[in-house]
Parts: C-alpha cells; structure tokens; sequence
C-alpha cells in the first residue's frame, strides 16, 4: 500500500490536511482493513495530543475539516468536560 504519487518515497510525502490518496502497491491486501478514498466532509476526530502530553491546539485542529474514509472517521465525537 502507498500513497499515489508517492509510492517510491519513503518520508519524502508533503503532509496534507486533505490527506492522500492510497493506492495498492502489489496483489497483497489486508484482509482485516480496507482503507477508502472517499471523503467524509463531516468527519469528526477524536481529541489529539503532542508528545508532550500538551493537547493539539486550535491552529492545528481548525484545519482538520473532513477525512478520507480511513481510521479517523470510525471515532465517535468524545465529551470534553
């Protein structure tokens, strides 16, 4: 599996908050995960975290509007309080 545009590249793929498009590489699948293309505009992410235990901020977070149909969009929206 890789990225479409990037399949010979190992850490050399730009980071997009659209994300990427996957495509497979060779005959193999994961039989137990089928990743999407499909975008979900109302995709909700679930609360994210720096290394340092500092919660991700709103200038990172503002930008995360929709995801591929991928392991971000199989979160339910988490209570804050």
């Amino acid at each position: 599996m890789g990225f479409e545009g990037y399949l010979n590249d190992t850490t050399g793929t730009p980071f997009s908050y659209q994300e990427h498009n996957y495509i497979w590489k060779t005959g193999r699948r994961y039989w137990d995960f089928q990743p999407g293309n499909d975008y979900n505009a109302t995709c909700d992410y679930p609360p994210l975290w720096y290394d340092d235990g500092d919660a991700v901020g709103t200038n990172v977070t503002s930008q995360m509007v929709g995801c591929k149909n991928s392991e971000f969009d199989q979160v339910s929206p988490q209570s804050t309080s």
